[in-house]
């Protein structure tokens, strides 16, 4: 079975921008364009109560992103 790489995102702005910009990010979340334009812009950070929302459909299409950027330690 071919299995394509996994992509390692290592920013909000990336994050963003992988699930199809601030409106389908949004949306994916639960969260307002605004909120995801300023978490990408200005903040550097996501809301750490969408994150189990947004790694999941991160991993659908073909990407990972660590969970710092949303504010959550990794498990050691």
């Amino acid at each position: 079975m071919n299995q394509r790489p996994v992509i390692v995102l290592r920013t909000v702005a990336e994050v963003v921008d992988a699930l199809g910009g601030p409106t389908k990010a949004g949306l994916i979340a639960g969260k307002s364009v605004s909120s995801m334009s300023n978490a990408a812009n200005v903040h550097g950070r996501l809301k750490a109560d969408c994150y189990l929302l947004m790694t999941k459909e991160l991993e659908r299409r073909g990407f990972a992103a660590p969970p710092e950027l949303w504010g959550i330690k990794p498990a050691p």
